[in-house]
């Protein structure tokens, strides 16, 4: 039977279910990585907010591009400066875009803050997603 233009098969949709599906967890791994450093480093260890705060999150974004290149997008090639670069370009474009929405929805807006920062949040989720999968993961053999 041919495909018309524009329909996908069972197995294709099935592939790109397995890869949001896997893409979400990673994303709850991520949040997990972040506070257990920032659990251990501030709770435990006594180390500045701040600083532990930066050190986590970097712990979660480390993370994140690991194993969203193995699990997610399953790249085979030897990682780069490259992809690394395009990958810390995707999250600065995502933290960008937060940063600005929720400044203009808490100034310019009635919207309760941790009501946009979730619709945030999905937002950023999306831009992470096609940002990885188009731009920096682009060459795994499951995309």
């Amino acid at each position: 039977m041919k495909k018309k233009m524009g329909e996908i098969s069972l197995k294709e949709m099935l592939k790109k279910a397995r890869q949001v599906l896997s893409f979400s967890l990673v994303g709850v791994m991520n949040t997990l990585v972040d506070m257990a450093v920032f659990a251990l480093l501030h709770g435990a260890a006594s180390v500045d907010p701040a600083l532990s705060q930066g050190i986590s999150y970097s712990c979660g974004v480390l993370n994140s591009y690991i194993m969203n290149r193995v699990f997610t997008f399953r790249v085979k090639k030897k990682a780069g400066v490259s992809e690394a670069a395009r990958f810390a370009a995707v999250n600065l474009v995502s933290l960008g875009l937060s940063v600005g929405a929720l400044y203009l929805i808490e100034n310019y807006t009635a919207i309760n803050v941790f009501a946009a920062k979730a619709g945030i949040t999905l937002l950023t989720m999306v831009v992470n997603y096609l940002g990885f999968k188009l731009f920096v993961f682009k060459s795994g053999t499951d995309v």
